[in-house]
């Protein structure tokens, strides 16, 4: 199991990633040295600082699966606990510009794409920045399916039609101007849920403890559903 290091703001993508000196500055270029020098267990610090465009772990050379015992993780350091020298802050990832326009939806456009990955954790992370479309675009967190037991803990998304679909886990989150919260995942807890267009938890199989405030249509929709509400 191996350490690896993002930093946006003192990062190289010349470099390999396994020191904090030697941190890449991208997200998608660790998912490809991860992929190619990587095994399951790994984590991946994030350096505070704003992280632009997709990240794509999708698909071969892009990032690798974990296992249910020894997950990646992809973890955001917004208390510089790793990078001492960098201002703690919000670790972003988002499809914006440079200007903070969001990017227009064209199809299924995703900022994290967790299609084929297995056992991968997120932690830490403030994702944004796509427009809202469709059910099937703009997203902020996209797998798969349920199975692959992709998860994301203490992250918030907001900006996108769609918070995250096919997440196994997400808790402690918090989901704000979307028209979808959680849509067909399995669990969500302690979450807090915001000025949603549409639905808050959507055909989601359990939910405990969870606040939604400001939801447009139906907070919770979902026959298999179970759990406790507020």
């Amino acid at each position: 199991m191996a350490n690896w290091y993002v930093s946006v703001t003192t990062g190289n993508d010349s470099n390999d990633g396994t020191s904090i000196a030697n941190a890449c500055a991208t997200l998608s270029k660790a998912a490809e040295l991860v992929a190619a020098g990587g095994s399951a267990g790994d984590s991946i610090f994030i350096a505070p600082g704003t992280y632009r465009g997709q990240f794509d772990n999708n698909g071969a050379g892009d990032g690798l699966d974990g296992t249910l015992a020894a997950p990646i993780k992809w973890i955001g350091d917004v208390n510089s606990e790793v990078f001492t020298a960098i201002e703690p802050g919000i670790v972003r990832l988002t499809y914006s510009d440079e200007n903070d326009i969001p990017k227009g939806v064209t199809g299924t456009d995703m900022v994290v794409d967790i299609r084929n990955r297995e056992h991968n954790h997120f932690y830490n992370l403030s994702i944004d920045g796509t427009t809202y479309g469709s059910a099937q675009s703009g997203y902020c967190v996209y797998g798969n399916v349920i199975a692959d037991d992709n998860r994301l803990y203490n992250c918030t998304m907001q900006a996108s039609n769609l918070g995250c679909r096919y997440v196994r886990i997400v808790e402690g989150c918090a989901i704000s101007n979307c028209a979808y919260g959680v849509y067909q995942s399995e669990t969500v807890n302690n979450c807090v849920f915001f000025g949603l267009a549409l639905y808050g938890i959507f055909a989601t199989q359990k939910a405990h403890n969870n606040l939604l405030i400001g939801v447009s249509s139906v907070p919770i929709w979902g026959a298999s559903s179970e759990g406790h509400f507020v």
